[in-house]
């Protein structure tokens, strides 16, 4: 029986980062995109947001309210993006001239059960943070759900922002938040580029191989002040 290698691939994360993965494509001399790898400066194309920028924006919105112990729940470890993430909130807190507190720094795993394991832990310190910076919209649910639980009022006591604009942001309450990826673009970018490579009909817009496209910070009501007599 004939087995019938693709065409073309478009990868995610973490599979994007995985250079066992790369290399095979490359020896079946196969197409392939990459979606938001770590390296977006290397040679294959990517399609990518500036996840840095990003968080450093988002949190220097919180610093801007006036808060500074911002509790950080980091992401999966094998993904580029929580890299990109944490060192966004670093800067944002250099900015201010602050530096890193790991005691208010958790490991999470891009899920809602390691987001509420690292939130409780946050939420129990003898001195918890006034705002929670979770690296995606699951986690940052599930910090407000461990707030809820101990009667802490998000944002009145608590400020608390996610990351990615997924479905849970706009539908839990109070909505979260966050940040918009180009989702549906970051998609359709690396489907023209693969399409447009296979045929080898290459556009004024794929002379880069690393293409970064817009994203937002979505201001809603899980994000205020800090509590009266907690800005420092």
């Amino acid at each position: 029986m004939q087995t019938l290698s693709p065409v073309g691939l478009i990868l995610t994360p973490p599979l994007c980062d995985d250079p066992e993965v790369i290399k095979l494509l490359e020896a079946q001399h196969c197409n392939y995109v990459l979606i938001a790898p770590n390296n977006p400066d290397s040679a294959h194309f990517s399609v990518n947001m500036d996840d840095v920028a990003a968080a450093r924006e988002i949190t220097e919105y919180l610093l801007g309210l006036g808060h500074r112990r911002i509790g950080y729940i980091r992401g999966h470890p094998n993904h580029g993006a929580s890299v990109k993430r944490y060192q966004g909130y670093c800067e944002a807190l250099a900015k201010y001239g602050l530096e890193p507190n790991e005691d208010l720094i958790r490991q999470g795993h891009f899920d809602y059960s390691t987001g509420l394991e690292a939130a409780e832990l946050l939420l129990d310190m003898q001195k918890p943070p006034t705002a929670i910076f979770a690296s995606n919209d699951d986690m940052a649910a599930a910090a407000i759900s461990a707030a809820y639980s101990r009667h802490i009022e998000v944002p009145k006591q608590l400020s608390i922002i996610g990351f990615d604009h997924t479905r849970i942001a706009g539908i839990i309450s109070p909505q979260l938040t966050t940040v918009r990826q180009p989702i549906s673009e970051l998609a359709a970018s690396a489907v023209r580029i693969l399409s447009n490579n296979i045929s080898r009909r290459f556009s004024s817009e794929d002379d880069e191989n690393a293409i970064f496209l817009d994203y937002d910070v979505v201001k809603r009501n899980s994000t205020g002040p800090p509590p009266q007599g907690e800005i420092i």
